[in-house]
């Protein structure tokens, strides 16, 4: 909850990711200093370059040359899922054979195929083509100056866009890649991030953004590729990383952590390891057909062989083969139906079925399946295998017949695992405005609220002034620590409050989180509400019109390192009316009962505190 600046890591993470917050430019330099002096120099595209005037206007205005943008595009894309050093010998072979985008654009597909073969996943060549022929028919044969253009481009996602627009152009933009998640993530200490979900990855590119915008960046291209060369050399994902090495050492949140004693181990914790995943085990019959003239006994004439190209799509998409068939495969017994890449692998069997032939019904058909799903072969218990229509076209089935197979349920699709809720504890400031004038409270009843960030947890919706101090996914505090925590975040979401009134505990439990939240009550004298529209009974309140709700939004905005457009002073009735959170209601139900009306009353002595020192200064 609260400011994006805090995590569910809790009080603690707050500490460290205000400090490195305040260290932002630093880090820009000592990554750019570090590379300078360590990169690999070997590396080809790292020497190629051109003249900026032969390119699209760049943002680097001092530069003469540049790096080849067309170049990097190609050792960007070589680097996904291949080792450097062979890299390195298929980009030089690439290069003299397709020197420029244009005679890249006017291969054949043959040829480009001929020229990645024995470096694997081929559609990275096919998409360079493709790529390639897009860039002719829309930039003139010159690749696009910033990130957003160029993700238009065929096979150039948000990472190699950024890539090249930030080494070649001098664009702002962080580019993110595993190794980047992995740095970013260490710096912050964040545990139990797991850097192979889409949602993180960008999550961490907002991370390596924020750093990136923090100030005029002298080079922001040697800063994302020292990021990626610490975390590929020293920040390493197997093995210790060598922290005695690293040039961000003062700057990193898993470093001091363990220092602390709070963490046995940076590797594997942090970002949490990758589960290993077990290789399929496939067996396939494959038959080679050959044709021979029967008046050539000497076989003096090419020998000649069918072979079927394999679809675009999937495993060595538009390859050739021999005629093959899968006969026994591993691949759906340890199937997981909750990842991503998996559901997607779902629609295309489903959509084979749908395509081998004209469909009598395909919303049938579809509706059919989901009733099987749901009443025969049913996600918990035993599946009614013997009421099933299917059950004679049925792979598990015949595998339990079979003996290989105990079970379906459970195994086929694998289970999926249960998820332990986190546990966090909350501190919530609920800060009323009331106006000095009204001693009978007749005016409608006045309180702050925040809207939250637009993606992750209540996605826009509003909320009280909160923070995090507990979270299970952090260190534990003892009693003392808690006190002490629980008093710095008062003093911040107080807002220089005299009296905070605790009004009690709500539990509120999501999906995946438990949360308890700490409520308390601040109340605000300040000047009349306007009364101008002269409806008895109906006044209309604006938000922050005086000095006093103005104030207090200045420090939470300040203390929170949030805008200040996201900061509302609503009245009761529009808070219900407007994008609250259910957990709002709950805490604000708390606060609209008589008792603790009363309670709050009582206290408000000291009001003006914030007030009178602020105006003061």
């Amino acid at each position: 909850m609260g400011s994006p600046l805090f995590s569910s890591s809790g009080e603690i993470q707050g500490d460290i990711l205000f400090r490195m917050r305040n260290s932002y430019v630093e880090i820009q330099h000592a990554t750019i200093e570090w590379f300078r002096k360590n990169q690999r120099r070997d590396l080809p595209w790292r020497q190629s370059t051109v003249s900026s005037e032969s390119l699209l206007p760049t943002n680097s205005v001092s530069a003469s040359c540049v790096p080849n943008p067309y170049h990097i595009w190609v050792s960007e894309v070589m680097s996904q899922q291949t080792q450097m050093d062979t890299v390195i010998a298929y980009f030089k072979k690439w290069v003299s054979l397709f020197p420029t985008i244009a005679t890249l654009a006017e291969a054949s597909e043959d040829s480009v195929k001929s020229a990645w073969s024995g470096m694997g996943y081929y559609r990275r060549a096919l998409f360079l083509r493709k790529g390639a022929q897009y860039v002719v028919e829309n930039f003139a044969g010159k690749l696009p100056n910033t990130a957003a253009q160029l993700q238009k481009i065929p096979g150039i996602g948000a990472y190699t866009a950024a890539a090249i627009a930030s080494i070649c152009f001098g664009e702002s933009v962080a580019a993110v890649d595993g190794n980047l998640v992995r740095v970013l993530c260490r710096l912050r200490c964040e545990r139990e991030f797991d850097p192979k979900l889409p949602k993180n990855i960008k999550t961490a590119f907002l991370w390596g953004q924020e750093i990136v915008a923090a100030g005029p960046c002298e080079s922001v291209g040697e800063f994302n590729q020292g990021l990626m060369e610490i975390g590929a050399r020293i920040c390493k994902p197997a093995g210790q990383p060598l922290c005695g090495e690293c040039p961000l050492q003062h700057f990193c949140g898993a470093y001091s952590a363990k220092l602390r004693g709070e963490l046995a181990a940076i590797e594997g914790i942090i970002p949490l390891r990758a589960k290993s995943v077990k290789k399929k085990q496939e067996r396939v019959l494959s038959v080679v057909h050959e044709f021979r003239p029967s008046c050539e006994p000497n076989h003096t004439l090419p020998r000649r062989f069918l072979v079927i190209q394999r679809p675009d799509n999937g495993l060595l998409g538009g390859m050739l083969e021999f005629p093959s068939l899968t006969y026994i495969s591993s691949c759906e017994r340890e199937f997981d139906p909750k990842l991503p890449k998996n559901i997607k692998t779902a629609f295309l069997w489903g959509q084979e079925i749908v395509a081998a032939g004209p469909c009598e019904s395909v919303g049938e058909f579809n509706q059919g399946l989901m009733e099987i799903g749901a009443r025969i072969c049913k996600p918990a218990g035993q599946p009614l295998c013997g009421e099933c229509p299917l059950q004679h076209f049925c792979g598990a089935y015949s595998a339990k017949l079979r003996g290989e197979l105990a079970a379906i349920e459970g195994i086929i699709p694998l289970r999926a695992k249960s998820v332990k809720k986190k546990q966090e504890r909350v501190l919530s400031v609920v800060h009323e405005f009331r106006p000095s004038c009204e001693p009978n409270h007749t005016l409608p009843r006045r309180f702050l609220v925040i809207q939250r960030p637009d993606n992750g947890l209540l996605g826009g919706m509003l909320e009280f002034p909160s923070l995090t101090y507990i979270s299970s996914s952090s260190h534990s505090l003892n009693s003392t620590e808690e006190d002490e925590s629980l008093r710095r975040l008062c003093k911040r979401l107080g807002a220089d409050h005299g009296n905070l009134v605790l009004i009690g505990h709500v539990r509120h439990i999501f999906t995946h989180i438990d949360m308890e939240v700490r409520a308390y009550h601040a109340v605000w004298k300040c000047s009349s509400a306007d009364n101008s529209n002269g409806k008895a009974g109906v006044r209309t309140v604006r938000s922050c019109v005086n000095d006093v709700e103005r104030l207090v939004s200045t420090s939470l905005a300040t203390e929170l390192n949030i805008a200040a457009s996201r900061i509302f002073i609503k009245s009761e009735e529009e808070i219900r009316a407007s994008a609250a959170s259910r957990l709002l209601l709950k805490i604000l139900s708390n606060v609209t009962s008589d008792c603790v009306d009363n309670a709050t009353v009582n206290h408000e002595n000291d009001q003006m505190h914030l007030f009178n020192s602020l105006s003061l200064s």
